[in-house]
């Protein structure tokens, strides 16, 4: 909820960036597709975590998974700029 659209507009831009033609296509696929499976991975998977042990691990879980997304982003944003054409 809170700049999901940002990072949707983002991704987006950034595959539009490194794909053209026919390809394109598949990697925009690819990429709503991969965005929306991580939502149901965290509506099954954020309450079996809160049940195992406490609704606090479930929160730091996703804040270290999104925490590693962000370091993900930071290395690709570099690798983008530095490889652009």
């Amino acid at each position: 909820g809170l700049g999901g659209e940002s990072a949707y507009v983002a991704c987006h831009a950034i595959v539009s960036e490194w794909f053209r033609g026919r390809e394109l296509a598949l990697a925009f696929g690819l990429a709503i597709a991969l965005t929306n499976l991580g939502s149901v991975f965290n509506n099954f998977l954020s309450p079996v975590v809160a049940n195992w042990w406490t609704t606090p691990s479930a929160l730091g879980l996703g804040l270290a998974i999104n925490g590693a997304g962000l370091v993900v982003t930071m290395i690709i944003f570099c690798l983008s700029n530095r490889y652009k054409s």
